[in-house]
């Protein structure tokens, strides 16, 4: 979407500029659920953007932070 923007000076000088603007889609996050499992179980969640404009940043935290390196968790993150 583009749109032209005049500036009329004290003079009457008018002076004309055109600005762009992109209109940016929230991602839209498939629903997805973490199944039971007991401590040490290996898990899988995958989570699918079905749409929404790039670029998208995904964070995993766990109780509200980031995930500690200590714990082993490996994510694998991939695009397409």
């Amino acid at each position: 979407m583009s749109k032209r923007i005049q500036f009329v000076m004290g003079d009457n000088r008018v002076f004309e500029h055109k600005q762009c603007f992109s209109i940016l889609e929230p991602p839209v996050i498939d629903r997805f659920t973490v199944p039971a499992k007991k401590q040490g179980d290996r898990v899988s969640i995958p989570c699918v953007v079905s749409s929404g404009d790039l670029p998208i940043n995904i964070t995993w935290k766990k109780d509200g932070s980031p995930i500690p390196p200590a714990l082993g968790v490996i994510m694998q993150v991939g695009s397409f």
